[in-house]
């Protein structure tokens, strides 16, 4: 703002002074130039923003490729951990129902005793 004032300042005291006279060509030209440097420099800082800006972009784009890929090895890894989770639900399920089956057939066989228990009792006899 305070760019803005100090032009307000230079104007008046110009004008006023009478420094020269209305159309104001020197005013005029001076105004001209300094408004086609300020341009230029405006446009110089926004091509440096924007290259900051497309660094801290691809930088973003580096890091979310990366994060991609641990998503990936993360989702394979679950889904192995999930195979193995249900193999070993399946394994104990099949355990399980061989030891009843043994059960129900030991109890048939030798007085209530398993097919280890009956075969341990008879080497024992």
């Amino acid at each position: 703002m305070l760019f803005v004032y100090i032009h307000v300042i230079w104007f008046a005291v110009w004008i006023v002074a009478g420094v020269e006279h209305y159309p104001y060509g020197l005013l005029t030209m001076i105004v001209s130039l300094e408004a086609i440097f300020l341009s230029t420099f405006v446009m110089i800082s926004q091509n440096r923003a924007d290259e900051k800006r497309q660094v801290l972009a691809d930088h973003e784009w580096k890091m979310i490729q990366v994060e991609e890929q641990q998503n990936e090895r993360l989702l394979v890894l679950s889904q192995q951990i999930l195979d193995l989770t249900e193999t070993i639900n399946v394994m104990a399920s099949a355990d399980a129902t061989e030891q009843q089956q043994r059960a129900v057939d030991g109890e048939g066989d030798s007085g209530g005793l398993d097919a280890h228990g009956a075969a341990s009792a008879q080497i024992a006899e």
